[in-house]
């Protein structure tokens, strides 16, 4: 295996071990919040974050991306970009906090959100500081900085929030919350800089100006997408009460929690892909072939499981106060298997400096989902008193649309048959999983769990989906996982008696 495969490798198993951490905590959380706050707090947290989320992206100006490619090719021009990069998105900052403040004069938002909208301003410093020191680490292809300061997150987020539960702190503290975490995770982060470049706040107009015009495509492609994503919320918001987007908040919280697995790949193949596509587009279109089928092989049951426990997995965790999630994650699990092919394509159009094709599909894309949820939750409302329903299914079809417009934007020859034929395979062993698991689904959860992987693996080699050299690089992936977790031998000399 090439230095680049090794390297894709350990970052890979690196975030694993990570990832899996974050998740564990980030799910024990996810099922006492909700719990704890009600369905129409929920959607007032949901709605107040949506807007900064997309504001976020307005406070980058696709400098994070720009970033990451930047230093991965050339290392020195780190300390040069970064500090001019931060002061650029403070002020972006204050820009975005007048913006806000518009918008919240315009939609009849209820005292407690626009509250809440205030209170998770300030967290944006600092978690945008922690944002742009990440681009310069995935850079440097220094994913254990990263896969730490998610832990250290995480584990302050989950202590400080039982701590508010624990309380009985109501959802307006709660907010606060994230403010902490980003300032420890900023000081955190300062410190593991010092191992890769100088840092020093300073402006230099020249830099601000190239990084604003290389920026601008990733920045149109990074709106569009988070536009996208949260549109949705926000005309639900204005279409029906704040506890149906609670509902639609977690499921879709559920499905979020899933995604970590194409976040790793994409995460640790995109500074080889971004060097790759600049040696050889061949070269790299096989990497993509490779991680499409990888996805695949994962996504497949992920998203066909998720869909036939949804209900049972609602109720568990969350209670018949939650019950309306049941239908939409049950949709969402379909979605998620297109949602991880997506992710993954659009990485390697931005690494192919594909952007502008891609961003244009995004907004297409975003152009198609306002009138389909202007339509279809009204819809759903009306049929099933769940008008999040049809937030689901809006967004159902646009990811479709947009995954398989984005396949077909790729340069020819990027994909062959083989990937065809892993997909139908892929396909054939997830129905027949999805078959068992429904036939025991009226028993308690992990019984169908366990028995569709009971029969998803030795459908996947009885239909020989993967080379072996795929297998054995999952394998090596896996053991290098295990590794970690193993204690280490500890020194002999002066052990004995």
């Amino acid at each position: 295996m090439n230095s680049s495969g090794k390297t894709i490798v350990k970052n890979v198993s690196v975030m694993l071990v990570a990832q899996s951490i974050t998740w564990a905590l980030g799910f024990v959380l996810s099922i006492y919040l909700p719990r704890y706050v009600g369905a129409t707090d929920m959607g007032k947290y949901a709605l107040a974050g949506s807007i900064w989320t997309i504001m976020g992206i307005v406070m980058s100006t696709g400098v994070t991306t720009y970033l990451t490619k930047a230093i991965a090719r050339n290392p020195e021009r780190a300390a040069d970009l970064l500090g001019t990069a931060l002061l650029q998105r403070y002020a972006f900052f204050a820009i975005s906090c007048v913006v806000v403040y518009l918008y919240t004069l315009v939609v009849p938002y209820s005292d407690d959100t626009i509250l809440l909208v205030w209170v998770l301003a300030l967290s944006q410093p600092f978690q945008q500081t922690v944002v742009v020191f990440n681009a310069v680490f995935q850079g440097y292809e220094a994913m254990h900085r990263i896969s730490i300061i998610e832990i250290v997150n995480k584990v302050i987020t989950v202590a400080l929030s039982f701590l508010c539960i624990f309380m009985k702190a109501n959802i307006i503290v709660i907010a606060a919350i994230p403010a902490v975490v980003y300032a420890v995770a900023t000081i955190i982060e300062l410190w593991f800089l010092r191992s890769y470049t100088r840092f020093r706040l300073h402006w230099d107009a020249q830099i601000a100006k190239s990084l604003l015009k290389d920026g601008l495509p990733y920045f149109m492609s990074g709106l569009a997408l988070t536009f996208y994503f949260e549109v949705d919320k926000q005309i639900m918001g204005m279409l029906a009460e704040e506890k149906v987007v609670g509902w639609y908040t977690v499921a879709i919280g559920l499905t979020g929690t899933l995604i970590f697995l194409p976040n790793i790949l994409t995460t640790a193949v995109f500074p080889a892909l971004s060097r790759t596509v600049a040696e050889s587009m061949e070269a790299a279109s096989r990497l993509l072939r490779k991680s499409f089928n990888i996805l695949l092989l994962v996504g497949i049951p992920v998203g066909f499981g998720t869909s036939v426990i949804a209900n049972q997995v609602v109720l568990l965790i969350y209670g018949p106060s939650f019950a309306q999630s049941g239908p939409i994650l049950h949709i969402m699990g379909f979605v998620l298997i297109i949602t991880w092919l997506a992710t993954l394509l659009g990485q390697f159009v931005v690494a192919a400096d594909r952007t502008n094709m891609w961003t244009l599909l995004v907004f297409i894309s975003t152009a198609l989902t306002v009138p389909l949820d202007l339509v279809l939750m009204p819809w759903a409302e009306l049929r099933y008193q769940n008008a999040a329903i049809g937030g689901a299914l809006s967004f159902a079809v646009t990811e479709l649309a947009m995954t398989c417009i984005g396949i077909l934007i790729l340069p020819r020859g990027t994909f062959t048959w083989e990937n065809v034929s892993v997909a139908a395979r892929t396909a054939v062993a997830g129905a027949v999983m999805a078959l068992a698991c429904w036939l025991v689904s009226d028993q308690f959860v992990l019984v169908p769990i366990v028995v569709g992987g009971v029969v998803y693996v030795p459908m996947v080699l009885l239909l020989r989906i993967l080379p072996k050299e795929d297998l054995a690089l999952l394998l090596r992936g896996f053991q290098k996982v295990l590794a970690r977790f193993r204690p280490r031998p500890t020194d002999a000399v002066g052990s004995g008696g």
